[in-house]
């Protein structure tokens, strides 16, 4: 029976995952755990969409095309938010900012996978009180201190 040799990709996911963010970085036991949810994700992604072997990947398959055909599939199939997408987006980019210190022939892809922007989402509206709810507040609040004072109850607004 022979035996797969591993993958530089695998190689580098594991020290990534099991090494970098733990040891060196120090990172949170739950940061662990979401960045390797985005690569089992994304290891889904390239079985399901594309037909890789997870136990087969290489690093050169893997570019920013590919990074960003993840994202819309997981926005798509998953019905993701925009802040989880941008979340799972800079798992990868840290991994690929390791990746590029460690193999110097990678740089080209890993920048260009560094280089993807985060999609921005729409701003919530804050709410706000205008200057006449504003007045309302403070006059309740005048009457509960003299309430408080005196003994009395307040009416209700």
């Amino acid at each position: 029976m022979k035996r797969n040799k591993p993958t530089e990709f695998a190689k580098y996911l594991h020290s990534f995952l099991v090494q970098y963010l733990a040891n060196e970085k120090n990172v949170s036991h739950n940061t662990v755990k979401s960045y390797a949810t985005a690569f089992k994700l994304l290891l889904d992604f390239l079985y399901e969409e594309m037909g890789m072997n997870p136990d087969r990947i290489e690093c050169d398959n893997i570019h920013s095309e590919v990074i960003i055909e993840y994202l819309e599939w997981m926005e798509k199939t998953r019905n993701i938010s925009i802040s989880t997408r941008n979340q799972r987006l800079a798992a990868i980019k840290s991994f690929y900012k390791y990746v590029s210190k460690k193999s110097p022939s990678m740089i080209y892809t890993c920048s260009s996978i560094i280089g993807l922007d985060a999609k921005k989402g729409s701003n919530r509206m804050i709410p706000y009180l205008d200057m006449d709810q504003i007045t309302i507040l403070i006059e309740y609040l005048k009457e509960y201190e003299r309430e408080q004072l005196s003994g009395t109850r307040i009416s209700r607004i």
